[in-house]
């Protein structure tokens, strides 16, 4: 049987797809699954383990864009699937999953943009933006429609996995360069301390593409400059190119620079793999390699939230905690701050991220 599933959002709507794949993968017997997804999360798919075959289609923006466009749509066409789930929900994924011409094409019934329109087959799921329910389980949900269409046994509770790609020699010398990383440094689990005689990874990931995600440069350095006085951790910021000046303002703040490491636009998804495998702990926003992290579940996590639901949109992980003031005003799904304070970042005070790490780690 040849399934296509369509995804082609942010890296990390696409992580939070990634569950459905393995359902399909481990339910349905000699599965070949094939993804459509957008340029930037590509790298999670090519040869991740549970893949079969990737279409990639690049920015709306990209002068190529059409061309790619009608190119995946005839690719598609001719691999004749025997059933499509659309993830997305909007036009684009539509019209990608309708001209394939499978016989099952599945979708949410309250897809935006007429996507809809082009299923055969619509769940309704609830209400796509319920801030309490994880987007995760409305993904599983269609997942579920398209193994009962099937006629197979729908599993019972079943395991919520993320499958990614292997970390080769490669990424993890690369990393281990950059750090200056031995194998013989102990890396704390959740049960241990944190404290003078470990050199623990962690982990900042320091912007988001939204303003309302961000937490304040000026909060991120007090932090860091508490946590450099109860501990000799490593500090890592990571970051595209985009966030090279966030990162930089923040090292240029900090009490000390010991231990302070800047691999801004030095890592790809894959030594990001291999890095949040290592880490003790990752602090963040609502951002893709945050979601990463945390699917991954090796290092705590605690993920800061202003605009975006938590629930909703929180890392899905047993070593996930999520931080978030709670005020009237959250979620407002914003990108820019309806009464123009962004409160809810702004008075989150550093210190209530660190009587997190503090209960995680007892030091």
């Amino acid at each position: 049987m040849k399934i296509l599933i369509v995804k082609i959002s942010a890296l990390g709507d696409v992580i939070h797809s990634l569950p459905v794949a393995s359902l399909l993968k481990d339910t349905i017997p000699d599965l070949n699954l094939h993804y459509v997804v957008g340029e930037l999360s590509k790298d999670l798919l090519i040869n991740n383990p549970i893949i079969d075959k990737v279409f990639i289609l690049p920015k709306s923006k990209n002068s190529n864009f059409l061309n790619s466009f009608i190119n995946i749509i005839k690719a598609v066409r001719k691999e004749k699937y025997d059933a499509v789930i659309d993830l997305q929900g909007l036009l684009k994924s539509g019209l990608i999953t309708g001209l394939t011409k499978a016989p099952i094409r599945i979708g949410f019934s309250k897809a935006r943009e007429g996507a809809n329109l082009f299923y055969n087959y619509r769940l309704d799921t609830g209400d796509y933006f319920d801030i309490n329910q994880p987007i995760i389980n409305q993904n599983l949900k269609l997942g579920q429609f398209l193994i009962k269409l099937l006629n197979l046994a729908i599993p019972d509770n079943p395991q919520i996995k993320f499958s990614f790609p292997i970390p080769d020699t490669i990424n993890k010398e690369k990393i281990e360069n950059l750090i200056k990383y031995h194998h013989n440094i102990s890396i704390p689990n959740q049960d241990s301390a944190l404290n003078e005689s470990t050199q623990a990874l962690i982990v900042f990931i320091t912007k988001t593409t939204w303003v309302t995600k961000n937490y304040p440069e000026s909060s991120f350095i007090q932090l860091i400059n508490e946590l450099a006085k109860k501990l000799s951790a490593k500090i890592i910021l990571i970051g595209s190119s985009a966030d090279a000046q966030t990162n930089q303002n923040i090292i240029n703040g900090l009490d000390s620079k010991d231990n302070i490491y800047d691999l801004t636009n030095q890592t790809n998804l894959i030594d990001l793999i291999y890095l949040f495998n290592i880490a003790s702990l990752v602090i963040g926003g609502d951002t893709g390699p945050m979601h990463l992290a945390s699917a991954i579940e090796k290092a705590n996590i605690i993920a800061i939230y202003g605009a975006s639901p938590k629930k909703r949109n929180g890392p899905y992980g047993k070593l996930a905690k999520t931080i978030s003031l709670d005020l009237n005003c959250q979620p407002c799904f914003k990108t820019k701050c309806p009464i123009k304070t962004l409160a809810c970042l702004k008075d989150l005070h550093p210190q209530l991220i660190l009587e997190q790490i503090q209960a995680l780690y007892k030091f």
